[in-house]
């Protein structure tokens, strides 16, 4: 029987992603199918928007939503955020995470590199490999430690050479991940920078 029927954890049933990079992928789909009339109970929804690529890569899979969800990064672009608010100028060079999630099944990518050009005076350099995997993948770093330190170590030294005052990206478990190996730079989502620098008056 499924752990998650045992344990009958209310919660779990919001966990789709935990219980399928746990191992538990019959699980996680059927905790996945019972969130779906959740959604569909949502009249007129315009979108099903994500923080978090990992998040947003499962959700994105859910039955009928894959046509109404975007990464926040995506929606704002289409939302035209970057012609309609201005933002106060930033002479930093930080380091852009893409995370995997966000290149490779999401195919948005480009969408918070594209956002960040709003900010004046903002230089901008990818972290590691685009679509390469910075060790976290989903619970990686829990169940293979090793195979995960392994994989954040470029990205570590490429850190630790650069030594930015921002590290992005968009996805929270990649950011604690590469904290863990490099704790100087601040880690932010690469929208909350944008908020930062928003000009208000």
């Amino acid at each position: 029987m499924c752990m998650c029927q045992k344990r009958r954890c209310a919660a779990v049933r919001w966990m789709p992603m935990a219980a399928i990079s746990g191992g538990r992928t019959p699980c996680g789909r059927r905790t996945r199918l019972s969130s779906v009339p959740v959604f569909g109970a949502i009249e007129g929804l315009d979108a099903l928007v994500s923080v978090a690529s990992g998040c947003g890569a499962h959700l994105a899979g859910y039955p009928g939503m894959g046509a109404l969800h975007k990464d926040i990064s995506e929606f704002l672009l289409d939302a035209s955020v970057p012609q309609r608010l201005r933002f106060r100028p930033l002479e930093e060079r930080v380091l852009a995470h893409v995370p995997c999630t966000l290149e490779n099944v999401l195919r948005a990518g480009d969408a918070p590199l594209e956002l960040l050009g709003a900010i004046p005076g903002l230089e901008i350099e990818e972290l590691g490999t685009r679509g390469g995997c910075c060790g976290a993948g989903g619970l990686t770093f829990l169940s293979h430690p090793r195979l995960s330190r392994a994989l954040r170590r470029p990205l570590v030294g490429q850190i630790e050479q650069l030594a930015p005052r921002f590290v992005l990206t968009s996805n929270a478990g990649c950011g604690l991940h590469l904290q863990q190996g490099a704790d100087s730079p601040e880690y932010l989502h690469p929208v909350t920078l944008l908020a930062r620098q928003l000009m208000t008056d």
